[in-house]
């Protein structure tokens, strides 16, 4: 199971909030593995394992100048750098999302772009032996291609695959489904007036008939006055529905509640994570954590702790129902540094856990597990003076 969500404009962020770099308490649950490449300006935005020993990691890398992707792949001893498929010399490509079924079955997805404001979806398939590029359905206004991304996927068998992305230009949330030859986009309902737009975040499977996307949607399109609200997709097998989350609460008509993540382990046991702040789906920074459970019936929010000053959430991923991951970053109080920030949920409470940092910042864009798995991973990356680099972390399951 796989889920999280980070957008690549986020290294932007990473290199604003430098700074000494924060200690690691003596009490953390994760361990530090290296993964290539280092001082090339590479980083990871997803991860997702098949097992303990088939992890993948995705995310870009910059080639000569020109931004290209990067995959990484954990054989159970280490992690080295797999070849990637190639593009056209001149785009601009990124993986934002990953998920595994098999060793035989791993997707890819993300973008690549041309020129700075035209941008496709693109995916590509790992079938044991190499990458290949699938082309991905796109968004069309009057039979032309729009601008459009690709930020998650989840991969169920060789013949069911899911992605989730947006299309900027409509600003509206897509779901596309691969039927074993071809990606077609799926018909979404709306949580309200389409002239108001949707919005996309993360993608999750259980099995081909449980499938879940979580986004938000603006209630009101005057200027000052834009609340957004969380909503969620559910998928079961034949069509889409809107499933509700609980509403932001009091007032304030920028306060809003933004899910980066979500994980479906079971029909009854599926959790959302993300943030909520002033204006935080437009440029401001997040106040609080927050994190929604759907147990079968409704969603409702669960208490979550939050540390720092910008705490995000990622990703989310789980062992079993009394022992969840969700990681992020944050900026510690009185510092300007990005750090690294993870919690786990052991059935009854959400807790915070040390997490380790490296370089001048930190951050961690997505969280893996299997079920009953040994292995916790997740992924980011770190920064230095000079570059980017790739960041996992391992905890035991």
């Amino acid at each position: 199971m796989i889920a999280r969500r980070i957008g690549a404009g986020f290294a932007a962020l990473a290199v604003v909030v430098l700074g000494a770099g924060p200690c690691l308490a003596a009490s953390s649950p994760w361990t530090r593995l290296s993964a290539p490449p280092s001082g090339d300006d590479a980083f990871l935005l997803s991860v997702s394992a098949d097992s303990n020993t088939d992890v993948w990691a995705v995310g870009a890398i910059d080639k000569s100048g020109a931004q290209g992707p990067l995959i990484d792949h954990w054989n159970g001893t280490s992690w080295s750098q797999s070849a990637a498929p190639s593009y056209p010399s001149g785009e601009t490509t990124t993986f934002d999302g990953v998920s595994a079924s098999s060793t035989s079955n791993v997707w890819a997805a993300g973008y690549y772009n041309v020129s700075r404001y035209d941008y496709y979806p693109t995916t590509a398939l790992w079938n044991g032996s190499t990458w290949t590029i699938k082309p991905a359905a796109q968004c069309e206004t009057g039979g032309a291609a729009v601008s459009s991304d690709l930020l998650g996927v989840a991969a169920v068998s060789p013949a069911e695959a899911f992605a989730v992305g947006e299309c900027v230009s409509q600003d509206a949330g897509y779901v596309e489904q691969w039927n074993g030859a071809t990606w077609t986009m799926a018909t979404l309902p709306t949580p309200i007036s389409p002239s108001l737009g949707t919005s996309l975040s993360s993608i999750s499977a259980d099995s081909a008939t449980d499938v879940w996307a979580v986004g938000e949607y603006p209630v009101q399109a005057t200027a000052n006055t834009e609340r957004y609200e969380p909503y969620s997709l559910h998928y079961n097998g034949t069509a889409w529905s809107v499933v509700p989350m609980p509403a932001t609460p009091g007032t304030d008509n920028q306060l809003v509640y933004e899910f980066q993540a979500i994980d479906a382990i079971s029909p009854s046991n599926v959790w959302a994570v993300g943030e909520s702040g002033d204006d935080v789906g437009v440029g401001g920074a997040p106040t609080a954590t927050i994190v929604e459970h759907y147990n079968g019936t409704a969603w409702s929010v669960v208490s979550s702790p939050t540390v720092g000053t910008s705490p995000y959430l990622t990703g989310v991923t789980a062992t079993s129902a009394s022992n969840v991951w969700a990681v992020g970053y944050d900026v510690p109080s009185g510092s300007t540094t990005l750090q690294t920030f993870t919690m786990n949920w052991n059935g009854s409470a959400w807790t915070t856990e040390s997490s380790p940092d490296t370089g001048t910042a930190s951050l961690l864009a997505g969280a893996s597990t299997t079920s009953g798995g040994a292995n916790v991973w997740a992924a980011g990356y770190s920064t230095t003076s000079s570059s980017y680099n790739p960041l996992i972390l391992q905890a035991a399951g």
